[in-house]
């Protein structure tokens, strides 16, 4: 069975009661028509047929783990979402402790873990028109609230079969022929759900532009979307910095980087080592130690290489490599000082790079 998918909502409990050992509650753990993080709406009479079809009951779990079983929900379809009438085993510790926890309020998270079915793509919004809905989870992770508060811009991971090793990669051309394959090339006739399927990334908030999509992996080859693997190493290598690097969140670089793992492993191929500030810091100190002129440039230069990093980097790590990196620099300037001037002037280079790094870092 293909992993599940899982969405996160508020529990709307109506009531909670203990009826011979057994906690009690009523509720809603999925809503129709609302639009979720993910970029999903799911439609009524979505979860009909896998009602029909396996019944009502489904296992009740806590943070989705099997051997915290709570109990069981029994699930039914209405106008406003996925209603159920949940029971939750007082004789077991875990079930006493959450179900407390749900009545004092603490605990007021639903997931549901699923697989679509069928699903439509209207622009960059996916339509649930039929889910095959296998557990019902209570847990402590934020819930999707009703409307969308952030964009979620990463293209979720789809398998795509991969093209031979040594086929070329022209992102400008492959674009295009993406765009052809999706109904272009008249922007008003592209089906962009199906346009985005080339690409890691996309703005959710401006999806009828080409602009908006990066990150690009697929081409058209024999008539269908195939991955290209030189495309997976150029997007690995941009991650890493080439090229000036992304301006994307360091939450949607982790997914994509998660996403590059998989196709690596499907190739049969290593993963690169991620690039980070304590590699970078590493190499830097390695070579300020030796602290001659010429030693103290190749560090300048790497330490220019953090700047494409810096949307990868927390504040906290920044700090962390300023303090090591500052006592570095002491070390090195009294060294180098001594023997040559140019080298006082590599030194100054160096300081300015970290200054730069500070006030980056707010500091």
């Amino acid at each position: 069975m293909k992993e599940l998918e899982r969405k996160s909502f508020k529990v709307e409990v109506k009531g909670t009661s203990v009826i011979e050992g057994v906690g009690k509650f009523d509720g809603y753990s999925a809503i129709f028509n609302k639009l979720d993080f993910n970029g999903d709406i799911i439609l009524p009479g979505s979860f009909k047929r896998s009602l029909d079809l396996q019944g009502t009951k489904r296992p009740l779990y806590f943070e989705h783990v099997p051997h915290n079983l709570l109990g069981a929900g029994y699930v039914t379809e209405d106008e406003k979402g996925l209603k159920i009438a949940g029971e939750i085993n007082l004789d077991t510790q875990i079930g006493k402790e959450q179900f407390s926890n749900m009545q004092k309020g603490y605990l007021d998270t639903m997931s549901i873990g699923y697989q679509t079915v069928q699903g439509d793509y209207i622009g960059s919004v996916r339509y649930l028109k039929e889910i095959a809905l296998y557990e019902l989870t209570l847990t402590t992770l934020p819930a999707m609230p009703d409307a969308r508060v952030e964009t979620k811009s990463v293209v979720p991971y789809q398998d795509l079969p991969l093209a031979p090793d040594d086929t070329g990669w022209d992102a400008g051309a492959a674009a295009k022929r993406v765009s052809d394959w999706a109904g272009g090339p008249d922007k008003e006739k592209i089906d962009w759900g199906k346009y985005k399927k080339a690409f890691l990334w996309f703005d959710e908030e401006n999806p009828t532009k080409f602009g908006s999509y990066k990150l690009g992996i697929g081409d058209i080859i024999s008539g269908s979307l195939k991955v290209v693997p030189k495309a997976i190493f150029a997007v690995a290598a941009v991650l890493n910095g080439a090229r000036g690097g992304v301006a994307i969140s360091n939450d949607d670089k982790e997914k994509i980087w998660n996403q590059l793992q998989k196709y690596y492993k499907k190739m049969g191929k290593e993963m690169p080592e991620k690039a980070s500030i304590d590699t970078i810091e590493l190499k830097a100190g390695r070579i300020i130690s030796q602290a001659t002129a010429g030693q103290i440039q190749s560090a300048v230069d790497i330490l220019k290489g953090v700047k494409t990093l810096f949307t990868e980097i927390s504040a906290q790590e920044i700090s962390k490599a300023i303090d090591t990196l500052q006592a570095l620099l002491s070390d090195a300037g009294a060294k180098s000082l001594t023997s040559s001037e140019p080298a006082k002037k590599e030194v100054d280079t160096l300081s300015t790079i970290i200054d730069e790094i500070r006030k980056f870092n707010g500091g």
